[in-house]
């Protein structure tokens, strides 16, 4: 889920990094994506081209991607989703990533195998997101 903190980081266009930061495996996408379960619950800082769009959040090796399997889905808000304040919530962070749509990036976040994102697209997820900059 967003935290609070990092709606207010995501909109300031400044990386929010919790303590638990400290804590973090670096990967590439190569490697996500090719042993993904070997990654599972670990919390991952990962880079790559971000593409922000409608059921298409996701992050790539390079900016035009053969295959969507080469990519892991971006779950930048990880709900819950029942209120209109919670759509409220969640529109208003789309809106914030939109600015990293087709620019290289950096995320920090849980790395999740079984996160295929929208009709099991990609090749896992990541979610938990506390920190996001452009590079």
């Amino acid at each position: 889920a967003l935290s609070l903190l990092l709606l207010v980081g995501v909109g300031a266009c400044a990386p929010f990094a919790g303590p638990e930061d400290s804590f973090v495996e670096h990967a590439s996408l190569v490697q996500l994506v090719s042993k993904p379960t070997a990654y599972h619950g670990n919390r991952v800082a990962v880079s790559g081209y971000a593409r922000i769009q409608f059921e298409n959040d996701v992050l790539c090796p390079q900016r035009e991607t053969a295959s969507s399997k080469d990519c892991i889905w971006l779950n930048y808000d990880d709900g819950p989703y029942v209120s209109e304040t919670d759509m409220a919530r969640y529109e208003g962070a789309e809106e914030r990533w939109r600015l990293y749509d087709g620019k290289r990036i950096r995320v920090v976040g849980t790395f999740d195998a079984r996160d295929t994102g929208h009709l099991g697209s990609t090749s896992g997820g990541i979610h938990h997101i506390t920190d996001v900059s452009a590079l």
